[in-house]
């Protein structure tokens, strides 16, 4: 901008000196026809008059349409032709040259997508010493610049604007370097920039990549000065946002290896693909569990774990070209095992991943393995009750991702057989900071996941959350300490055990949401404020089932509001919605075919596209059906995903969204 300003005080000087210099000039054409008389006709002399004459009209129009656009002085053209049509007499004194012009005009439309600047005057030129009347010719000045596309990549976070730059005729301009442009992004004044320029198949193209563009813009603005100080600024929306994907992986008895065979579907922003069926985990798939990649160089990396009859883990590794398995990566210790005893999740900043496990051995201990972009480590155990504890096996493990940049830490919440919940800190290097939290209910520890795990999105303290006799409690981790004690929260009333946990944060605040589902079959809610719970009892008292989780709830990616969907009656979907401003909203429903045995919902990562929420049910007729959420309707489709899991006993699906957008 300061460059812009510059030009723009000292543009009435250049214009002087060059109305001086082309007087000079002509005055010089003259004199060296003089001295030159016997070496040439003298018509010769004024056929140089007639085009110094056009040369420095023309000129004179480009200095005058530069000095408009800078300051948009509309009289600019007209002042400037007066002084140079006087000036011009003067010059070529004794020849009779009498210049006149009409027309003259400046314009420019600018703050569009295709913007211009443009200036014109018709001339006439008399030289009456050698009879020459009414030679007409015009002079055009003129610069489009048009913006083709305007690119915000939602993983890489650049925003990529597409530009062309034309001159008279709509002759492109292909020698423009970055100090001829200027860009404004809204919210970001001036962000530094690179310059590219290349032949397409249609155009010569500029393209300006501006990084670091953490948010959807609502506008570019791209500002062009070219060799000759004329200006034009155009302006654009985003004209498209790179989608968010998103994966589902679930158990099927389709494809050639049935039930044996994990299959994935790619939601592509618009609509799911076609099944895909990985290699054999070698037994019948039980549960899955998915996590996305968190560094951008490795955006599209996901990692797919199977948890089979036969006891055994299988890893799957998408490398953006195939999935890659490592079969019977680790063994929990059970046949045809009724829990989750496993878990995978990444690391914020360096990108590894970290797969928990159930051991046999004692002493609630646990394998791990840590996946480090190409490969697996070897197992390591740790033993979560080695100092005094009377545990045996882990039943359900939980992992959650602490979400601030430079962070590696994850959270790990157990329960083991001897319902003894722990909580344990994984710094990225070594487990530690281990504290037993409490007990959890006998019936329920060994066959409910009555846990759950989540971080606040800016304090970056964990939330550790199990149920036990009647009422919930939750404690926190702060990064260096442990509460002193835990807080009660009275989930149910007290009357009921809370069977089912679910908890998610939001991910633009320290608030969180909690859903409990209790063993006589009613469905409860729990908002933490950054410092206390406040429950809402009874959204519904008569659930599809308290045996299996038939209700979730997840946060819009603004944070704005909550969507929770329940199973509650056959052939309807219940949801509500909350907002801090307004509460839970009024019920509603959808068709979904059957009883709902397990509803899953996972927000979309980024502020992108119309999706905001995506979703699966499972019902009582095996089939695994789709959910979406734009924010205000929810839709699903029955069987979506497959007609047949053959069972409904185990969550035997997860989905998770990318956690950047497609690449440009």
């Amino acid at each position: 901008m300061r460059r812009l300003i510059k030009q723009k005080r000292g543009q009435f000087i250049v214009i002087a000196a060059m109305m001086v210099a082309i007087m000079i000039v002509s005055i010089g054409a003259v004199m060296y026809g003089a001295v030159t008389y016997f070496k040439y006709e003298r018509w010769e002399e004024y056929l140089a008059i007639v085009d110094n004459v056009k040369s420095a009209s023309s000129r004179l129009v480009e200095m005058s349409l530069a000095n408009y656009t800078l300051t948009l002085n509309d009289k600019t053209l007209k002042n400037n032709l007066d002084q140079w049509r006087n000036n011009i007499t003067k010059a070529y004194y004794g020849f009779g040259v009498i210049l006149t012009y009409s027309n003259a005009t400046l314009a420019r439309h600018w703050n569009d997508t295709t913007s211009f600047s443009g200036g014109n005057a018709t001339f006439i030129l008399n030289i009456t010493s050698v009879g020459l009347v009414g030679y007409e010719f015009t002079a055009l000045a003129f610069l489009r610049v048009s913006i083709l596309d305007v690119v915000w990549s939602t993983s890489t976070k650049d925003l990529i604007v597409r530009l062309t730059v034309e001159e008279e005729g709509l002759t492109p301009l292909t020698n423009l370097g970055k100090s001829n442009f200027q860009v404004e992004i809204s919210g970001y004044d001036f962000p530094d920039f690179t310059l590219d320029r290349y032949y397409s198949a249609t155009h010569f193209l500029y393209e300006i990549r501006c990084a670091s563009i953490s948010k959807q813009p609502e506008g570019v603005a791209v500002t062009v000065v070219d060799n000759r100080c004329v200006k034009a600024v155009a302006n654009s929306g985003v004209t498209r946002v790179l989608y968010v994907p998103a994966v589902i992986g679930y158990r099927s008895d389709t494809g050639t290896n049935g039930m044996l065979s994990p299959k994935v579907r790619i939601w592509n922003g618009t609509a799911w693909s076609t099944e895909n069926e990985l290699p054999s985990a070698g037994s019948p798939v039980r549960f899955v569990r998915v996590a996305y990649c968190p560094v951008a160089a490795r955006y599209y990396e996901k990692i797919l774990v199977t948890l089979s009859d036969d006891g055994y883990l299988d890893a799957y590794v998408w490398n953006d070209t195939a999935w890659v398995v490592t079969n019977d990566i680790g063994f929990t210790g059970q046949l045809t095992p009724g829990q989750r005893r496993f878990d995978i999740e990444y690391e914020k900043t360096s990108g590894e991943a970290l797969l928990v496990y159930s051991i046999t051995g004692g002493k609630d201990m646990i394998g791990y393995k840590v996946w480090n972009g190409s490969s697996w480590s070897e197992e390591n155990i740790y033993e979560v009750t080695a100092v005094g504890g009377l545990g045996e096996n882990v039943y359900w493990a939980a992992l959650a991702q602490k979400p601030l940049s430079g962070s590696n830490e994850i959270a790990l919440l157990t329960v083991d057989d001897k319902l003894a919940v722990y909580g344990v800190v994984w710094n990225g290097s070594l487990f530690s900071s281990q504290l037993k939290l409490g007990s959890a209910r006998w019936e329920y520890g060994y066959v409910f996941e009555c846990i759950a795990v989540a971080y606040e999105s800016i304090s970056g303290y964990a939330t550790f959350v199990w149920a036990d006799n009647g009422y919930s409690y939750s404690m926190q981790w702060n990064g260096s300490a442990w509460d002193s004690s835990p807080k009660q929260i009275n989930l149910n009333g007290g009357a009921t055990d809370d069977v089912w946990l679910s908890l998610k944060a939001d991910p633009v605040s320290d608030k969180l949401m909690l859903l409990g589902i209790d063993n006589t079959w009613d469905l409860n809610t729990a908002y933490w404020n950054g410092s206390s719970w406040t429950v809402t009892l009874d959204h519904d008292i008569d659930v599809d089932t308290p045996a299996l989780r038939c209700a979730d709830l997840e946060w819009e990616p603004n944070g704005s509001k909550v969507l929770m969907v329940w199973g509650t009656s056959n052939a309807k979907l219940s949801y509500k919605t909350w907002t801090s401003s307004g509460g839970w909203s009024s019920e509603g429903t959808i068709l979904a075919a059957g009883t709902h045995w397990w509803v899953q919902l996972r927000r979309n990562s980024l502020s992108t596209g119309a999706t905001k929420i995506l979703g699966a049910r499972l019902d009582s007729n095996l089939d695994l059906g789709s959910l979406k959420f734009d924010g205000t309707t929810l839709t699903g489709t029955a069987g979506a995903f497959t007609t047949n899991t053959n069972t409904f006993y185990f969550e035997c699906f997860e989905i998770e969204y990318q956690k950047f957008g497609s690449q440009p």
